[in-house]
């Protein structure tokens, strides 16, 4: 769901062949989580935010976005609204 608290589950889909990274940032671009880096494709698979950040810590409410690359293009940026 969306808005979400605690946690969101992000479908992710790509074709064999394929390089697939999905990053959280929040509004001003900073790179928050990743939470595939890199996966080789194919995929069909569900990944999980629970707000955690690179630095350890918690994202506080407010709102992010979901960015997917396959192939080092970005084929998906989805707003994320984190509640608390």
């Amino acid at each position: 769901p969306n808005p979400f608290n605690p946690i969101v589950h992000i479908p992710v889909r790509a074709v064999a062949g394929s390089s697939v990274s999905l990053r959280i940032h929040d509004v001003s671009g900073a790179l928050l989580a990743t939470l595939l880096d890199g996966e080789p494709g194919p995929i069909d698979t569900t990944a999980r935010w629970d707000g955690r950040t690179l630095r350890g810590g918690y994202a506080a409410a407010g709102v992010y976005f979901a960015v997917l690359e396959v192939n080092a293009e970005v084929v998906a940026r989805r707003r994320l609204v984190m509640v608390k």
